[in-house]
């Protein structure tokens, strides 16, 4: 499935497995009249994750240390997977 949104938190909506992407007012319009918005491919990115993690380490930190290390548009037009051993925090 995908879906688009309006809104700044649409890549949260990767939780439900679909492909999310957020877009302006204008491209909200165009759905709503046609069902369809022609779309650029994005890049893909792999974020492996791995390694022993302190017990006071949560998901939280982990992927605000991502952030850090990505930057504001670090990953700006990229699909991105997690992979590794995260999910076991």
């Amino acid at each position: 499935m995908t879906i688009v949104c309006g809104d700044s938190h649409t890549s949260t909506h990767g939780a439900f497995g679909t492909l999310a992407f957020g877009i302006g007012t204008s491209e909200v319009g165009l759905v709503l009249g046609t069902q369809c918005l022609v779309q650029a491919k994005p890049r893909q990115l792999r974020i492996h994750i791995s390694g022993t993690r302190a017990e006071e380490v949560r998901a939280k930190d982990i992927i605000l240390h991502v952030l850090q290390r990505l930057g504001a548009n670090g990953a700006a037009g990229y699909f991105i997977e997690y992979a590794g051993l995260w999910w076991k925090i």
